[in-house]
């Protein structure tokens, strides 16, 4: 077991009404060779992540309180200490795959997750909550790293007085940049044991190393390197209407050639207009101050589950 405990040692001066309650922890199989990598607690989020090599995969799970409990600025702290890992990896001759799971608390009147022949995407409620701002440092990284999430349904419910169903959130995210080899991602009703579902993903390991999706870090369109929330919006649409169109899109033989040659042209005008890429952290997630309000009654529950008679052996 790898875990990172919550970390009591507060100033009570600082800015997130910090508590006892907290913590994230991976349990393993001692047949899959596991590394630390990290384990923080900052007394208000937590992370925890870890190395598989014979897998070829990150696997990390995060804590963000809801509501009064929450500091924005802790939990950017958090993904900056995840942003720098995930950068060192990308540097790699053969970066890991990631997973990164965790109870980020993003309730659905800050986020809805819409399904789509893309995958699941966020649908952003609008607001100037720190709640909203937090989700928005959660974008950046799902956006720098080409993270896709995995959870389509609701994981912790919201009841009437005769005890119907009414709403919910999907507050526990299962996050990865090699989707497809995800076999199964399901919620569990865990009613009598958690306020929260379990989410059970299921990853096919004899895909590992092999027919990964052709947009992992190193290969990835050169479209999606570019940081365009920061673009400065003048300057960027200056750039595109002074594209010679004729020259980049030519002649069309197929759909695919069509937005091959549609995305050379953004590119093209990014490169003109300065857009910044993603090549370092683009976020200083710093002095910011504590966010929405709402209570966590109990510990959220992930499972992944490999075939060990298909590990590799050493």
């Amino acid at each position: 077991m790898f875990h990172a405990d919550r970390d009591t040692n507060f100033n009570p001066n600082d800015d997130a009404q910090l508590n006892s309650r907290g913590g994230v922890a991976i349990l393993i199989s001692p047949e899959i060779t596991a590394i630390p990598v990290m384990s923080f607690s900052n007394g208000n989020c937590e992370i925890v992540a870890i190395e598989c090599p014979e897998l070829s995969i990150i696997i990390a799970n995060i804590y963000r309180p809801p509501g009064v409990n929450s500091s924005l600025r802790h939990f950017a702290a958090i993904l900056n200490k995840l942003d720098n890992h995930l950068l060192r990896n990308q540097e790699r001759d053969t970066p890991m795959d990631i997973i990164l799971t965790g109870d980020f608390n993003f309730p659905n009147d800050t986020v809805e997750w819409v399904s789509s022949d893309d995958g699941l995407l966020a649908d952003r409620k609008q607001g100037r909550t720190n709640t909203n701002a937090a989700f928005d440092f959660l974008l950046d990284t799902m956006t720098q790293f080409n993270l896709e999430q995995m959870v389509g349904k609701n994981t912790r419910n919201t009841k009437d007085a005769n005890g119907y169903v009414t709403g919910g959130s999907i507050l526990d995210l299962v996050l990865t940049n090699v989707p497809n080899l995800f076999s199964l991602c399901t919620v569990i009703s865990l009613n009598k044991i958690s306020d929260h579902d379990l989410v059970h993903f299921e990853v096919k390991e004899n895909s590992v190393n092999a027919n990964r999706r052709c947009d992992t870090p190193h290969n990835k369109p050169d479209i999606t390197n570019f940081n365009f929330k920061r673009a400065n919006e003048v300057v960027f649409a200056d750039a595109l209407c002074n594209t010679d169109w004729d020259t980049f899109i030519g002649e069309i033989d197929s759909i695919d050639q069509a937005n091959k040659n549609f995305a050379r042209a953004i590119v093209n005008a990014a490169e003109t207009a300065n857009v910044q890429k993603f090549s370092t952290p683009t976020i200083k997630r710093d002095g910011m101050k504590n966010a929405l309000y709402l209570k966590r009654k109990s510990p959220s529950m992930f499972t992944l589950t490999y075939n060990i008679s298909d590990l590799p052996t050493k």
